[in-house]
């Protein structure tokens, strides 16, 4: 097992579907010895499951300027931040001005602790640097 996820990791696969390999590889196998398949339906060639992402979807201004109007002020406001930078709501809630660079020519955020475990930096508009 040690060995089919440190392939697995060493082609930059995520853990969540490196953990869906295993258990569809254990589905399998359970069905085989209780009879109800004789071979795995998947050719080997394409056992491991591949990774797919979901296209970001911005969310449409009007629905986005429905709810900033409905939000109370201070969620308000970080119901814009999340909007324009795509981080998570936990991302924002615990930003620091540390991780903030608004003297740069192009500013930024840098997310240290993030849902990978791996820094991210995200640049930020004039106008959403102007806002901070």
């Amino acid at each position: 097992m040690h060995e089919f996820v440190a392939a697995r990791r060493r082609t930059r696969t995520s853990g969540a579907t490196i953990r869906r390999d295993l258990v569809m590889g254990r589905i399998m196998r359970v069905a085989r010895r209780a009879g109800w398949i004789t071979a795995n339906p998947v050719p080997d060639e394409m056992e491991e499951i591949k990774e797919r992402r979901e296209p970001i979807r911005p969310v449409v201004l009007c629905d986005l300027a429905r709810l900033t109007r409905r939000a109370p002020p201070g969620m308000r406001d970080m119901i814009r931040f999340l909007a324009r930078t795509g981080c998570r709501q936990e991302e924002a809630a615990s930003l620091s001005w540390e991780q903030l660079d608004l003297k740069a020519p192009c500013p930024t955020v840098t997310f240290a602790i993030t849902k990978t475990r791996s820094p991210r930096v995200v640049r930020l508009s004039p106008r959403l640097a102007r806002e901070l």
